[in-house]
Parts: C-alpha cells; structure tokens; sequence
C-alpha cells in the first residue's frame, strides 16, 4: 500500500505529529491536503492547489491561535515538506464545518 488517507473533524492538533511520524518511518513523497472551514464572511471562496505559503498561512493559523511556540515550531516543519504538499482549501459561510483530509504518498510501503 503507497497511499494512506487521514481524515480529521474540526480540530488540526495532531496532524503534524502524524506527518512527521509518518515521514520519519516511511519518508513522504508528496501529499495533497484537503481543508474545508468557516468563514467569517457570507462569502464563498475557493482557492484551488495553492502551495506551502496557503498551507502556513491558512492551517497553522487554524492549527492554534493561543500558542504562539506551537505555531512556531508547525511553521518549521512544515517548511521541510513545502515541495511536497498541494493544498485545496475552501471556505464556506456555514459555522462549525472544518475538515482537513489528507492524501499521503509514501516512499516505503506499508503491509498491514
């Protein structure tokens, strides 16, 4: 199996721990991430295949607003995997919806 896919609901805490662990074991190809919010606007926006600054700019944020050493070191991580990730990312007017779907490629396969 090359490819695993990794769903999270509402809440982005551990989706760096999962890409780093999965890096470290197996190595990352390439990812396509998926991340549906809410706005805070009634308008609807899609931006399609943006690239690791929309990544930082939209899931770090989510990732936390309090913790500011969390946001750090997320941006740091995630600066080492910015030729590797495609991120489609859409806002939506409706509250309380935020989905971030992972599509992983690794390097070494998996036998489960």
């Amino acid at each position: 199996m090359n490819n695993m896919t990794y769903n999270i609901s509402y809440t982005y805490n551990y989706t760096i721990t999962i890409i780093k662990i999965l890096n470290n074991k197996f190595g990352i190809k390439h990812d396509y991430i998926n991340i549906i919010y809410p706005s805070m606007k009634e308008k609807n926006i899609i931006n399609n295949y943006n690239n690791y600054i929309n990544l930082i700019r939209f899931s770090v944020y989510l990732i936390t607003q309090i913790n500011t050493n969390f946001k750090k070191k997320t941006v740091i991580i995630l600066q080492k995997f910015k030729n590797k990730f495609i991120t489609n990312i859409i806002v939506i007017s409706i509250t309380n919806v935020t989905i971030l779907i992972l599509n992983i490629f690794l390097k070494d396969k998996i036998n489960f």
